[in-house]
């Protein structure tokens, strides 16, 4: 991946907000579908992927709450094998979501 690939993936989550209509989750999901698609790191894109997906929702005022996180590795293997898109990753969200008190 060269640096401006990296550039146009890192610019989707803007995009999906201001020309994609997109609400808080599809922003949470796009970070987390491009980081983990993007495989600019030798390891660990899908852990970055998740981890900036569940602190952009920390920092708006939700928490993801898993019971295990065998649930969060399922979404992201289907994301990099291409089983699960940005709009699926966003909608399996929601059961999952809370509003920090």
């Amino acid at each position: 991946m060269t640096p401006a690939d990296w550039k146009r993936r890192s610019r989707q989550p803007k995009n999906t907000f201001y020309y994609g209509a997109g609400e808080l989750f599809d922003v949470a999901a796009a970070y987390a579908f491009h980081i983990a698609q993007a495989q600019a790191c030798l390891d660990g894109n899908k852990r970055t992927g998740a981890a900036v997906m569940i602190e952009f929702l920390a920092i708006n005022g939700w928490r993801l709450e898993m019971r295990d996180d065998e649930t969060l590795g399922r979404w992201f293997e289907a994301v990099i094998e291409g089983r699960m898109s940005e709009a699926e990753l966003a909608d399996a969200m929601w059961p999952f979501v809370r509003g920090i008190s």
